[in-house]
């Protein structure tokens, strides 16, 4: 089988984030597993964050988390720069620094090794641009193609980031437009716009490195990172639950991804108070 006959898509019943099972069945799951407690865990499963985050000592933290997903585009080194860029969000997200990662393969054996092979070119190519290193991995054989990283990155036990810490009056930043979801979609029915795509790829490719260092100057009171397809409300959700209160979204102000024959333009930067909420994203 010639590998450009390949289409990953096919191969999967859902694209992407659009693959996870739904947080309140999770949450349902979890309430009735042990809570697991220790002086040293900053963070745990417990606030729905990014990533765990454990004690070192008290100048260092290690930030930990795994994040895996099924194709949402056919090209494989194209999967495996979104996976991993999605996996490195995580840590980014939780105001750590990425160190080392390692793969985390489902893949079937009756489909050419070479197109493994782009995929896995394609997250060591995100971990180089990341500062980190590819370590190893796990993999095992599947029908259906997952893959992504477990990434361990580390951070000041001061300086952590939850979604937790919202305050009333902060407001909600997106660092990436919103609606990938929305043409990833598009291109597992295969009707997608080139230029569309195009876009939507940029920014899923595209490490929150930077934008977790603005967001660091901006001392945020809290963070989350948006997924996929839930990308138009994770993010205030989250952060309202955590504080008990609600958030507001004004209709006409989030970044989206260009439509069909329309480029995208900056918006004009907004006049008033610096934001407090932040949400990094890959």
């Amino acid at each position: 089988m010639a590998t450009a006959e390949v289409r990953l898509t096919q191969l999967s019943h859902g694209a992407g984030c659009a693959c996870k099972l739904p947080a309140g069945s999770l949450r349902e799951v979890l309430a009735a597993l042990p809570a697991f407690e220790a002086a040293d865990l900053i963070v745990g499963h417990t606030g729905l964050d990014d990533a765990a985050v454990w004690r070192i000592s008290d100048e260092l933290a290690v930030v930990q988390t795994i994040d895996f997903f099924t194709p949402l585009v056919d090209d494989p080194y194209t999967f495996g720069r979104i996976a991993a860029t999605n996996a490195f969000s995580d840590i980014y997200a939780m105001g750590g620094r990425p160190a080392f990662a390692l793969n985390v393969v489902a893949f079937p054996k009756t489909l050419p090794m070479e197109l493994l092979g782009e995929i896995l070119r394609g997250g060591a190519d995100v971990a180089r641009a990341a500062g980190a290193v590819v370590a190893g991995g796990h993999s095992i054989d599947d029908p259906e193609p997952k893959y992504g990283m477990a990434v361990t990155g580390f951070v000041h036990p001061a300086e952590v980031w939850t979604n937790g810490g919202g305050r009333e009056g902060d407001v909600l930043v997106l660092t990436k437009p919103i609606g990938t979801g929305i043409v990833t979609t598009a291109v597992k029915r295969g009707t997608p716009d080139p230029e569309v795509v195009d876009a939507a790829v940029a920014s899923m490719t595209t490490l929150n490195a930077e934008a977790a260092e603005i967001v660091r100057s901006a001392r945020p009171h809290c963070r989350s990172r948006a997924r996929g397809a839930r990308r138009r409300s994770r993010p205030g959700r989250t952060w309202a639950r955590g504080r008990r209160s609600s958030a507001r979204r004004p209709p006409r102000r989030r970044p989206r991804a260009p439509r069909r024959g329309r480029r995208a333009a900056p918006r004009p930067a907004r006049r008033g108070r610096a934001a407090r909420a932040a949400t990094p994203r890959g």
